[in-house]
């Protein structure tokens, strides 16, 4: 069993490894990762990986996320489990009479 502090530590590594990596890249390419990830939904990853290959094109990378069915199919099924989560039990089901 992993113990609370480790895990803590661990998740610390995490958030550093990704302020590095965005300080790694150029504020116009972050800019273009965020717009990304706000238009689509998709995560970081999925951003850079689309951005690279459209080479750091933001409309080519929409071309690349929106015609490779797996990704924005995941894409669109953790939206949908964000949104359930965070609604769920929020809401009471009254029966109509």
């Amino acid at each position: 069993m992993v113990s609370a502090s480790c895990l803590f530590d661990f998740c610390s590594v995490l958030i550093i490894i990704g302020v590095l990596l965005q300080n790694k890249l150029g504020i116009g390419r972050r800019d273009k990762v965020q717009q990304f990830m706000t238009i689509t939904g998709a995560s970081e990853k999925v951003a850079l990986q689309a951005l690279k290959v459209s080479d750091w094109n933001l409309e080519g990378a929409f071309d690349v996320f929106y015609s490779q069915s797996q990704v924005k199919s995941s894409a669109d099924t953790r939206r949908l489990e964000e949104l359930y989560n965070r609604y769920k039990g929020k809401f009471s089901i009254i029966p109509i009479p």
